[in-house]
């Protein structure tokens, strides 16, 4: 039960930690301000960013099964290891999305036109070419996956039954997509005078996106080091 108790603890921490994803928020609700079909769009830019996870975590298991069935009497060592690891290659991402966002700032005036343009996308296929955003934009975003494989390691290191593994994993990517769905729950459930109201913060990460992504990974890799070396 301790053993269940601390997988659900750490897969509910990292799993939020890579729920963080300012550019894929600011997607979702570029998206639901679109004119045509926006619940719909933004339900299928959701659903490809499950698909992502669901590859990410085919591509882990099928990469790690031979290791985990090798090398069992030891995989929670290794499992410290690979999040250590992790955490340092979050940390060099951090740096990497900081160079990158410091070459962006420069050629942002010259692309905001074109970026307005692709924003609103009403294309007979924007169902599909929305979708297929979703999974990309889910399977590139650096921090959010390191960590959902952190998390994936950790369930596999775990000696529970597989139904729980299953329930651990959709957890997961539940909280994950977190991103995706509620921007699109606040749009059904919420008055459209109060989403004014949020237009501000709204257009604050817009703006900002790229600056507060090498934040998240700087803060996601300190704390992935710390949870292996505690």
């Amino acid at each position: 039960m301790n053993d269940i108790g601390s997988l659900a603890s750490f897969v509910v921490v990292a799993s939020l930690g890579a729920a963080f994803s300012p550019t894929i928020l600011v997607l979702a609700t570029n998206i639901l301000s679109g004119s045509r079909r926006p619940r719909q769009r933004a339900l299928a830019f959701w659903v490809g960013g499950i698909v992502a996870l669901v590859l990410w975590a085919g591509i882990v298991y099928s990469a790690l099964w031979a290791v985990f069935q090798r090398a069992a009497s030891s995989l929670e060592k290794h499992e410290y290891q690979i999040e250590i690891v992790l955490g340092v290659l979050l940390l060099i991402s951090g740096v990497v999305a900081l160079i990158e966002w410091q070459r962006l700032v420069a050629l942002r005036r010259r692309h905001e036109t074109q970026k307005a343009e692709d924003r609103h996308d009403d294309s007979p296929d924007s169902l599909v070419r929305i979708g297929a955003l979703g999974t990309v934009m889910q399977g590139r975003d650096v921090s959010s996956i390191l960590l959902y494989i952190a998390v994936l390691g950790r369930i596999a290191a775990t000696d529970v039954p597989i139904y729980q593994r299953f329930a651990f994993n959709a957890l997961s990517i539940g909280i994950v997509t977190t991103v995706f769905w509620l921007p699109l729950l606040f749009h059904i459930t919420i008055p459209k005078s109060l989403r004014q109201r949020a237009m501000p913060l709204l257009e604050w990460l817009n703006r900002h996106a790229r600056a507060i992504t090498p934040v998240v990974c700087f803060v996601l890799g300190a704390y992935l080091i710390w949870h292996a070396l505690r």
